[in-house]
């Protein structure tokens, strides 16, 4: 994308989010989903004239990871403090996933939201998982490869990496974990792949990979006793045997529409699998296997994906039915293939519509303190401090993801000097595996200062204010070395030289943060701090004005 650099401040998310996107569900018990941005910023869904529902309430997201420090799921930046955390190849079992959830990644996540913050607190996270196996074939031409018999398609500002520069660093050697979303072409999107020399390399980073080598994600085209059938993106179908009893949920019904993922332990051949586990996870079984109290049919529920298929007042949302018998549809009809937003109550696996709308989000920025907000827009965001700066590069690390800067780059306050350990919030598009900044916000600077941009339905702030005391950062101070007042979460390694005022955290990033453990409060599930040993550990808290690292709650991972 180099050469369209200046694009990332000015693309159109409803433009953008069209067919070759993102078929992205998002499911909204109660309430409605908020904006994209961080604290200080507005969000606008284009075209949109009714608003949005501003109170708290339960909910169940499912989409993309597309921001990190704490996570961003569909708008709204969720606490993961203390959350249940399933593997992707047991969503609905007792197992935790012990590792650190990463962007692109897609997940179920189930607990309360703040649409008029854009904030939230998850109590349960259910990796869904997608392709796994060997890739029998590339075509970097064409943007996509095949895994498993399934078509994959890759995009450079959808697709996030990891052990690959992009698809000309695999080989029909390597073995992926891709993370996406199902096409209505019945191709499959990727958000995130993992790439692996091997088999065994696989299992060693993943070992649940070593019983299911192999898994197979879409949505049910023919539905017969035992057997179903995948598309397969024009190049046919893909059939899968199975016992009843190896579907999860139990007793979850598999028809034509139920997004499913197959675990097995090889395949055949490219027409048919014989699956050890058929994982159902559509919008009504997500709801049945869900903890909030107000989980059953006829729930209200808000949807956002690709619209698959048209019929009167009827139509398809990435497999799940919708009738817009009775909706306002203020922006019109949508066609085949667009990104739209629908609200309602589930009934019988159909979505009774009450509004549809069309998609689309930004983000403002201010270029002085009181001046004007100026609309930029983006699809990921980062929290988190910076680390691998080197004065006058163009890139460094936030949150384990590479950020770039160049140009068109806009800085809150037009603040641009950047150092190792500083706190900042990143928006962006990604660019062939990093992140290219649209907007990046230096908070010890920034906070508190008027703003013509600093209220709405966007400001995902996740300050401090509500979670600990004795916050001594000033408001609108120009400190450096604090966050703000901004709290945001951690994955890393605590050690303790003298607990718990002399500790650190080695994060995923690769810098290290000298930590306070004073006030925290430990989640019990896997147990409180241990002297003398090192503990990976989840830890949300804010910087001081001396850039140590206030711990407001903490948990292992085990």
């Amino acid at each position: 994308m180099s050469s369209s650099a200046a694009g990332h401040l000015l693309f159109k998310c409803k433009s953008a989010f069209q067919a070759s996107s993102l078929a992205l569900i998002s499911l909204t018990l109660l309430t409605a989903c908020g904006g994209g941005g961080g604290g200080g910023d507005t969000a606008t869904n284009t075209g949109v004239t009714n608003a949005v529902a501003t109170s708290s309430g339960s909910v169940l997201y499912s989409g993309p990871v597309t921001g990190l420090g704490s996570i961003v799921v569909n708008g709204v930046r969720f606490e993961t403090i203390g959350a249940k955390v399933h593997d992707a190849d047991d969503p609905y079992g007792a197992a935790s996933y012990p590792d650190q959830i990463k962007l692109g990644m897609t997940v179920s996540v189930e607990g309360s939201a703040d649409e008029a913050n854009g904030s939230g607190t998850a109590g349960t996270i259910r990796l869904d998982g997608g392709i796994r196996g060997p890739v029998s074939a590339i075509d970097t031409a064409a943007n996509t490869l095949v895994v498993s018999g399934q078509s994959i398609k890759v995009d450079a500002t959808t697709t996030v990496f990891q052990g690959a520069t992009g698809l000309s660093g695999l080989s029909t050697s390597s073995w992926v974990e891709v993370y996406g979303l199902p096409q209505s072409d019945g191709t499959f999107l990727a958000t995130r792949v993992e790439a692996y020399a091997s088999q065994s390399a696989l299992a060693t980073s993943y070992p649940k990979a070593s019983t299911h080598p192999v898994s197979l994600r879409g949505i049910v085209g023919t539905s017969a006793a035992n057997s179903f059938t995948l598309s397969n993106g024009g190049n046919g179908t893909i059939t899968v045997n199975y016992r009843a009893a190896d579907v999860l949920p139990a007793g979850a019904a598999i028809t034509v529409g139920s997004s499913v993922r197959v675990l097995a332990g090889a395949i055949a051949d490219a027409a048919a699998v014989t699956a050890a586990k058929v994982l159902v996870l559509s919008p009504s079984s997500l709801l049945a296997e869900s903890s909030l109290t107000t989980a059953s049919s006829g729930v209200a529920v808000k949807l956002k994906g690709v619209v698959d298929s048209i019929s009167g007042n009827s139509i398809v949302v990435s497999g799940t039915s919708v009738d817009l018998t009775h909706a306002a549809m203020p922006n019109g009809m949508p066609v085949k293939g667009q990104v739209v937003e629908v609200r309602g109550p589930l009934s019988n696996g159909t979505l009774i519509a009450g509004k549809l709308e069309f998609e689309g989000r930004e983000t403002a920025y201010t270029d002085r303190s009181g001046g004007a907000g100026a609309p930029i827009s983006y699809r990921q965001e980062l929290y988190g401090t910076i680390s691998g700066y080197t004065s006058g590069s163009n890139t460094f690390t936030v949150q384990g993801v590479t950020v770039k800067v160049d140009s068109a780059t806009r800085y809150e306050h037009g603040y641009s000097t950047l150092a190792d350990n500083m706190y900042v919030e990143v928006k962006g598009v990604l660019d062939s595996g990093a992140l290219l900044a649209s907007k990046v916000d230096v908070k010890g600077v920034t906070a508190g200062s008027s703003s013509g941009g600093s209220s709405g339905a966007d400001a995902k702030s996740n300050d401090t204010s509500a979670g600990s005391a004795g916050v001594d950062d000033k408001s609108g101070s120009d400190d450096k070395r604090s966050s703000g007042g901004s709290s945001f979460e951690v994955y890393g390694t605590l050690t303790c030289s003298n607990y718990p005022g002399s500790c650190s955290i080695a994060v995923s990033s690769g810098s290290t943060l000298n930590a306070n453990l004073g006030a925290a409060s430990w989640s019990t599930e896997h147990g409180g701090f241990v002297a003398d040993t090192a503990l990976a550990v989840e830890a949300k808290g804010y910087l001081d004005s001396a850039g140590v690292f206030q711990v407001i709650k903490i948990e292992r991972k085990v």
